[in-house]
């Protein structure tokens, strides 16, 4: 079975992927806000930034076994399910006041 079309196909989703796993998305939203002094896109590369650093953070507390995992090893749907349901619990948490890192971040760099 030949997967490499598979990435081909969807090469847009494999660069989000990229940019947010070496951060530079929130590099390039920070940039493009400071160069138009938006507070608009500044709050919202704030916010981006926290979804993705409590994406990281459930990640990391997914893996911990607690025992409960049975006889049955997940299939890789379901971890692709279980990471696409934390990303989203991730950015509904952030954008609803999260755990305030965008908070202040936001009160930082707009001083700046």
């Amino acid at each position: 079975m030949n997967i490499s079309s598979i990435n081909g196909s969807t090469p847009q989703l494999g660069r989000l992927y990229k940019e947010q796993a070496s951060g530079e998305g929130f590099q390039a939203a920070l940039e493009a806000a400071s160069h138009t002094n938006d507070a608009v896109e500044l709050r919202k590369a704030c916010v981006g930034f926290e979804s993705y650093f409590l994406q990281i953070m459930f990640r990391e507390m997914r893996k911990t076994d607690l025992g409960e995992g049975g006889i049955f090893a997940k299939s890789n749907a379901e971890v692709i399910f279980e990471d696409m349901l934390y990303e989203e619990y991730s950015k509904t948490a952030a954008s609803r006041g999260g755990i305030g890192l965008a908070d202040m971040m936001y009160r930082q760099l707009s001083e700046q």
